[in-house]
């Protein structure tokens, strides 16, 4: 895959269900420099999250890359309690729709307590890093809390899987039209996602109703094959999700995890905008567009020709083979 700008040091933070992921392992396969990989609860328990991530790293040979384990909840009591209970049955008792990959043996853990999570950030991070968050906003607005100005010294930019601007979410209180108003990883916690959104670091937002389009149907993965023992696992994760969910819920696979780490490496078309975050109940974790709000830059759709040549690049990174390739983007 053609890089559009040199690799920059990366974190990753993540609530490894089974789009996370794939992008830990496509990180890991494009060579990207990662400095180290947080954990959050969200898709799954903070538990899963850290065990899961750990494997995937020892799976693609990245032992050298650290875990940090981070939150385990929302920065304040959830307004709606039933979100507590995360993703649910969409990622199976382990966040990884049941699979099993092996557990880490050889991958370091830290697990500071939430007070010392800039400390240990200092200790693990030696370079200023691009932020790559396909979870909860939780563990980085606590991190800026605690670096204080410091904290653009640490972090160059900040990409966020967060919202759904162009249309209605996937999570979050109805609305009278008796559509979701919210997008999961903000609806988790919308205040964590405000604080980092006023931050004054630079943040691209790769909404949901963006990255909802580029998806994998049953029928295609059927007809794939792994040529590696991480695209054996990516195939296993995607027929999982699909028969064990995706079908019953009229779901193909998304790539919305993977799509926003190629943004961060680069790829796609981004103009700036205002985007405020709700956080009083009644609409808790809706992303709008406000001219008052904060200026970020906003990840725009993918034509739709475009789709299919991400789709193949994803898999063949992730040495997953279609039987019939697809042209690359003009």
């Amino acid at each position: 895959m053609k890089q559009t700008r040199p690799l920059h040091p990366v974190v990753l933070d993540v609530d490894t269900g089974e789009d996370d992921a794939l992008a830990i392992l496509l990180a890991v396969a494009l060579q990207v420099p990662l400095q180290a990989v947080l954990t959050s609860y969200g898709n799954t328990t903070l538990a899963n999250a850290t065990a899961n991530t750990a494997a995937l790293l020892q799976l693609a040979s990245a032992t050298h890359v650290p875990v940090i384990q981070g939150a385990a909840a929302p920065l304040s009591p959830h307004p709606h309690p039933e979100a507590a209970s995360g993703a649910g049955d969409f990622v199976g008792r382990n966040g990884l729709c049941n699979v099993e990959v092996p557990p880490a043996t050889d991958v370091v853990v830290h697990r500071p307590h939430a007070a010392a999570l800039a400390t240990v950030w200092q200790t693990v991070i030696t370079e200023r890093v691009q932020y790559v968050v396909t979870g909860p906003c939780t563990n980085l607005a606590r991190l800026l809390d605690q670096l204080g100005a410091r904290a653009s010294a640490y972090i160059d930019h900040i990409y966020l899987m967060a919202g759904a601007l162009d249309g209605p979410g996937n999570s979050g209180p109805h609305q009278p039209d008796g559509r979701q108003c919210a997008e999961f990883n903000v609806y988790c916690d919308a205040e964590a996602c405000a604080r980092v959104l006023a931050s004054g670091i630079p943040v691209t937002v790769v909404s949901w109703d963006v990255t909802q389009h580029i998806t994998i149907p049953y029928a295609d993965v059927l007809q794939m094959q792994a040529r590696t023992a991480v695209g054996d696992v990516v195939l296993r994760l995607m027929r999982a999700f699909l028969e064990q969910y995706g079908m019953a819920h009229q779901r193909n696979f998304e790539l919305n995890d993977p799509i926003t780490v190629l943004a961060a490496l680069g790829l796609g078309r981004v103009h700036q905008c205002s985007l405020r975050v709700v956080t009083a109940p009644d609409g808790y974790g809706q992303t709008l567009a406000d001219p008052h709000g904060a200026v970020v830059w906003w990840y725009e759709p993918l034509l739709p020709h475009e789709h299919q040549w991400y789709v193949d690049a994803v898999l063949n990174a992730l040495g997953v083979d279609r039987r019939v390739a697809s042209a690359p983007v003009q």
